[in-house]
């Protein structure tokens, strides 16, 4: 399936209407999620194995052939889904007209409305300016509005919120949810990866997408003799082609540090290019929902 390029879907100003032109396709194209389980839709009958429930006794089919069968149904998967921004001031990196908090905002509604629709509750979690905000999770069309509605008042800016604070967050969560990480992953102390190896202590599953500019992955920033730290204001002495060169090689070192680590804590993990399509998240979505859901 041809997915829209970000450019495409960003210039629809409704963040909903964008989700539903990206996600409602692709809908078409695949099978709403099941179980075996005793739900209200019927799918096969098995031979009767002790200690199955008797309630489950296909009496019609005993009539018949005078052996015991249980009667097997299909019910609908459902997953607690959180979604969490890092809306530091790193996110308001902007190339070739994309910023990075957009796309994060579309990830985030485009998955946050295939759960949805797939009948999964949807919680929101943003981190911005030293503090966080949160929805719980849930699964109505009147928490969905709700979703958006959060989703586009994000902004970004300040610093990543302290571990102090995120931590009350942390202890309101459900026992089990799929966590869904939106961020450039730049941080000064580890903080990042602290919150991360909490929620894994927590028993979530979690997948991490790393949101980084083509250009900025090369460090390559033309005739630029400096750079801003989005977070601190600082100024960055940048220039030459050998500069740009060991930048790139330090930031690469970085980024393969950091998804070893992520990786070392049975996190999944992507890093999505901001000119890039979304299919590669949506894939991963599932292949982790459906890891969550058995």
């Amino acid at each position: 399936m041809q997915f829209p390029s970000p450019d495409i879907l960003l210039s629809i100003k409704n963040l909903s209407l964008a989700a539903r032109q990206l996600i409602d396709p692709y809908l078409s194209g695949i099978n709403k999620s099941r179980v075996k389980g005793q739900g209200q839709e019927f799918s096969q009958c098995r031979s009767y194995q002790p200690g199955d429930d008797l309630r489950w006794m296909d009496w019609k089919m005993y009539a018949r052939s005078d052996r015991y069968y249980v009667r097997e149904s299909e019910m609908d998967t459902s997953v607690h889904v959180r979604i969490m921004i890092d809306a530091s001031g790193s996110m308001n990196y902007i190339e070739n007209g994309i910023r990075k908090i957009d796309y994060a905002r579309l990830l985030a509604g485009a998955l946050g409305y295939l759960a949805y629709r797939q009948g999964d509750a949807i919680g929101l979690s943003v981190f911005c300016e030293g503090q966080y905000t949160s929805i719980p999770s849930r699964n109505d069309s009147r928490h969905l509005a709700r979703f958006f509605y959060q989703l586009e008042q994000v902004k970004a800016g300040g610093v990543f919120v302290p571990q102090n604070l995120y931590k009350p967050l942390i202890n309101k969560l459900p026992k089990k949810e799929l966590i869904i990480f939106i961020s450039d992953l730049y941080q000064h102390s580890d903080e990042l990866l602290k919150l991360l190896h909490e929620l894994t202590a927590g028993k979530h599953e979690s997948i991490v997408f790393q949101l980084m500019g083509p250009a900025e992955l090369n460090m390559d920033f033309g005739d630029y003799a400096s750079v801003r730290d989005l977070e601190t204001g600082e100024a960055i002495e940048y220039g030459g082609v050998d500069a740009a060169k060991k930048a790139a090689v330090l930031l690469d070192d970085y980024i393969t540090e950091t998804r070893n680590r992520i990786l070392e804590k049975n996190i999944s993990y992507r890093l999505l290019p901001i000119n890039q399509p979304l299919n590669e998240a949506i894939t991963d979505f599932l292949k982790q929902r459906q890891k969550t859901s058995t």
